[in-house]
């Protein structure tokens, strides 16, 4: 889903059933496992006003530039630029940005799952923080594994009998386990509150999206923490390799 103002070239023309498109996307975040891209481009209507749409465009139509996304610590992310040639988009294929953050969907949509209701960006946050969680995750795990495997170079003691490190690796699962029982509670209520009022206001939609940033936030600081505790003791393998430096980061 390209939503954040990444088109550029973009070309509409409106045709008999549909438009004509073609343009280029930036930053395609999981393209390349992608069947389906929604693009958030500006429909003129009826009165020649543009009126920001999303349209979906299948992977057989568009191209990916597999060298522009060479970088380091985001490069799993395959943030890739997309083109576009001109293509017919049926108007089936696309539906108002209004329509969707205020929980509608297509009236020819056969789906009556409470998910199909749910606002686009409550969905979207949803989507950005379980990966979030996940990633923060696999972080502790490994900071644990690697705490397993260390002595201090001061008490030659196992890292892993620390208290304080009992503390920090403690502390951050307890974090984790909080987060994902937060992203599992938030969205059973919004789905509830969907199934009772068909819909969520504004102020609980901005309300659902700040807890979801910060929940994120707190994923974020909570695997830094840990790492950095990690890092700030000058330790040795057990097996008696030579200290690493208190300043490295792991």
């Amino acid at each position: 889903m390209l939503t954040g103002g990444v088109g550029q070239d973009i070309q509409i023309e409106l045709v008999d059933g549909g438009i004509s498109l073609s343009g280029r996307w930036r930053y395609a975040s999981g393209v390349d496992v992608s069947d389906w891209l929604g693009l958030l481009i500006n429909i003129p209507n009826e009165m020649g006003t543009p009126t920001p749409h999303v349209v979906l465009v299948p992977r057989s139509d568009f191209m990916i530039d597999h060298q522009s996304w060479r970088v380091m610590g985001m490069r799993g992310t395959g943030s890739k630029t997309i083109t576009l040639g001109k293509t017919f988009v049926p108007a089936h294929r696309f539906m108002s940005w209004a329509e969707l953050q205020a929980g509608n969907k297509h009236p020819t949509c056969p789906n009556d799952e409470p998910l199909y209701d749910f606002p686009l960006n409550t969905a979207n946050a949803m989507s950005v923080l379980a990966p979030t969680v996940g990633v923060a995750s696999a972080c502790s795990e490994e900071c644990i594994r690697i705490m397993r495997g260390r002595v201090s170079s001061g008490n030659q003691q196992a890292q892993i009998n620390d208290k304080i490190a009992h503390v920090d690796a403690g502390s951050n699962a307890a974090t984790m386990s909080l987060l994902r029982d937060f992203l599992l509670s938030e969205t059973a209520m919004i789905e509830q509150r969907i199934g009772e009022s068909g819909t969520l206001t504004p102020e609980q939609r901005g309300l659902s999206r700040t807890k979801v940033a910060l929940a994120s936030r707190q994923a974020l600081s909570s695997a830094q923490r840990l790492f950095a505790a990690l890092a700030a003791r000058c330790c040795r393998k057990a097996h008696g390799s030579s200290a690493c430096s208190a300043t490295s980061t792991p």
